[in-house]
């Protein structure tokens, strides 16, 4: 190995001017030249200098490393920490990255002392977290499944209640001598397809009778304005129902009361009804999501439904003269004996509060 004199004399002193030493000719030759100061080393020729030594270094280190390696017994291993000089596996790094064909690569980063996990360990732990996430899934199907069956109960308690009040409906306000449109046969009928809340309620108030009230449009607008502001109805759920003159019967739920509005307005819950004249039975028909066109009021008529020109249930300001044809709001047909037709009974009836 190179020493410290060496090394000192590849770098050059740090007391003494660095210097290249002159040819001297012979004594009493004719060519015999006055000798020459010393020059001072160039840079050019320092770097040269450094960088030699530095490869003659590397170069001692290199081979001090491949005989520690080749005297290594078979059985050992690059990562047990005793089987080099801590000198030489601390510079490995520095100057190679491997051993040659003995074995991987060395680096100050990978663990001397630590062997990796076994395909055994792998697998053990990567049973246990399968355990431990298939525990949280059956907790959280179990605590869902509850859920559900709160749900279901729920839902059954419900339908006990409404299949219970099934038959149960009174229609109040009507006198005696009025001439009757509604039956309870069919308040019962359009009673299931109204919203949950009309629907569970066992009161219907007589807002309006064509015979008791008095035949107006404004009478009409009047009597829905009084009954919710005295709030013997429900402000929102009206059901009207319209006798023509050949003895047909049909009309619409109204999720709003009937205004001079100038505008349309209402909701998705309005639909349109329409019963056979022998066994009184009704047909529904719910919005079909074509258009918002529910319900319209002013002073001249009122309608329900619209598209195309056309209305599924149209009345004039007298309410005697109305009209009836398809629209694509409820894809309803023809709802009563033709599409002109007479009134000759209207009432319209609230939910109770």
């Amino acid at each position: 190995m190179a020493s410290s004199d060496d090394i000192d004399g590849w770098f050059g002193s740090d007391d003494a001017t660095p210097s290249v030493p002159m040819a001297r000719p012979a004594s009493g030759s004719a060519d015999a030249q006055p000798s020459q100061p010393p020059q001072p080393t160039t840079t050019r020729s320092r770097t040269l200098s450094l960088t030699s030594a530095l490869g003659s270094i590397a170069g001692t280190l290199s081979s001090y490393v491949r005989h520690a390696a080749a005297s290594l017994p078979s059985s050992a291993t690059p990562y047990a920490s005793g089987s080099m000089p801590s000198v030489f596996r601390d510079s490995i790094p520095e100057v190679t990255g491997d051993l040659g064909a003995d074995g991987p690569p060395l680096s100050r980063n990978m663990p001397l002392e630590t062997d990796p996990p076994s395909a055994v360990d792998a697998g053990s732990v990567l049973t246990d977290r399968s355990l431990t996430m298939d525990a949280d899934l059956v907790d959280d199907f179990e605590h869902i499944d509850e859920e559900d069956h709160a749900a279901t109960a729920r839902q059954a308690a419900i339908q006990e209640s409404l299949a219970a009040m099934a038959n149960v409906l009174e229609l109040n306000g009507r006198l005696p001598m009025t001439k009757p449109v509604l039956t309870l046969d069919l308040a019962l009928q359009l009673r299931g397809h109204l919203p949950i809340l009309p629907r569970i309620a066992d009161r219907w108030q007589l807002v309006y009778s064509m015979d008791q009230h008095g035949i107006s449009l404004a009478t009409l607008y009047d009597k829905f304005r009084t009954a919710v502001s005295n709030k013997t109805v429900q402000q929102r759920g009206f059901v009207l129902v319209i006798l023509d003159s050949t003895g047909r019967k049909f009309g619409a739920f109204l999720s709003d009361p009937l205004h001079n509005s100038q505008s349309f307005f209402g909701t998705g819950e309005t639909f349109v009804f329409s019963c056979d004249k022998e066994s009184d039975k009704a047909t529904v028909y719910p919005w079909t999501g074509e258009n918002e066109y529910f319900l319209f009021g002013d002073l001249k008529y009122f309608a329900v439904g619209a598209g195309d020109g056309h209305f599924a249930l149209w009345l004039d300001h007298d309410l005697e003269q109305g009209k009836s044809d398809p629209v694509p709001t409820f894809g309803n047909p023809v709802l009563a004996s033709a599409s002109t037709f007479v009134c000759y009974e209207l009432e319209v009836w609230g939910v109770a509060p």
